[in-house]
């Protein structure tokens, strides 16, 4: 048949594509995991050390001021995960408990367990109605890399909790797409003509293995803040327990040791920002 060769080789290339980005997108859920992890070691820590800043008693104004910042900082992050646990509750998810879902194109998936979610909302961020991960760059809910957390059961005819690729939306614009081509049956291989379907396949190749190359950076920016949390904790912990030994009242203080006290009020400061950085996966556009 006419160009027939092209559109197996087209295929296979597709279908190459697919399996490395799913490889990518896996990975970087498993470090966005890893990553809740150190955070919460990271936020227990910034607890302590909060703890002790607030030993001490008549502090300078400026000292009272960022103490507040990091309060504020400190909610943020208690706020998204209480955000995040309310929505795995309201949608029943169990651990390794799985949903077949029509989303969008009909395609099934996965749903993730509860720790998954909870490493993706964390590291991407999630939208403040508490139904999308939008860490995608703020991109649109419109847009289908865009994936929803809640927003009604599946049996109330709601989105659920979607799982694999299409929750992280690290499908990239092809979204749910890249599963509803149907790379071996249906889709573009279904309809239309060889050299059609080649030219279909290798276009989608192409956005495929941009996205791709995305997520792998992605994955080194995960790994880099989970080896800056670890090194932050190690570093303020140090801080803490020298600031535990001092006298409460900051006015009887050395200067060498008020000195010592604000850098742990920045040290903190810092840690707790770190612990709200987001990760940005932008998608390739398309017309």
């Amino acid at each position: 048949m006419l160009n027939n060769s092209t559109r197996k080789i087209a295929i296979k290339q597709l279908e190459k594509e697919i399996e490395l980005n799913e490889e990518a997108n896996k990975a970087v859920q498993l470090n966005a995991e890893h990553l809740f992890e150190k955070r919460e070691e990271l936020k227990k820590t910034i607890d302590y050390s909060w703890a002790c800043i607030n030993y001490f008693k008549n502090t300078p104004d400026y000292m009272q001021v960022e103490v507040k910042k990091i309060a504020i900082e400190t909610e943020r992050y208690t706020d998204l995960i209480a955000e995040v646990q309310q929505a795995i509750k309201a949608a029943d998810i169990k651990s390794n408990a799985s949903i077949g879902a029509g989303v969008a194109t009909g395609v099934g998936v996965a749903a993730l367990a509860p720790s998954a979610i909870m490493g993706i909302a964390t590291t991407f961020g999630v939208a403040s109605t508490g139904t999308a991960i939008s860490g995608l760059s703020g991109i649109a809910a419109t847009n289908a890399a865009l994936a929803w957390i809640g927003g009604g059961s599946l049996a109330a005819g709601g989105a659920g909790v979607v799982g694999g690729n299409a929750l992280l939306g690290l499908a990239g614009p092809i979204g749910w797409g890249i599963a509803a081509v149907g790379v071996t049956a249906g889709g573009i291989i279904k309809n239309g003509k060889n050299k059609k379907i080649a030219a279909d396949c290798n276009e989608q190749t192409v956005l495929v293995k941009a996205q791709t190359e995305i997520v792998k950076g992605s994955k080194i920016e995960i790994e880099q803040l989970h080896n800056l949390s670890h090194r932050t904790i190690a570093d303020l912990s140090k801080i803490t327990n020298q600031c535990e030994t001092y006298n409460q009242d900051y006015t009887q203080l050395a200067e060498s040791e008020k000195y010592v006290l604000g850098t742990l009020v920045n040290a903190t400061l810092a840690a707790v920002q770190l612990l709200n950085k987001k990760v940005g996966i932008p998608t390739v556009e398309t017309e």
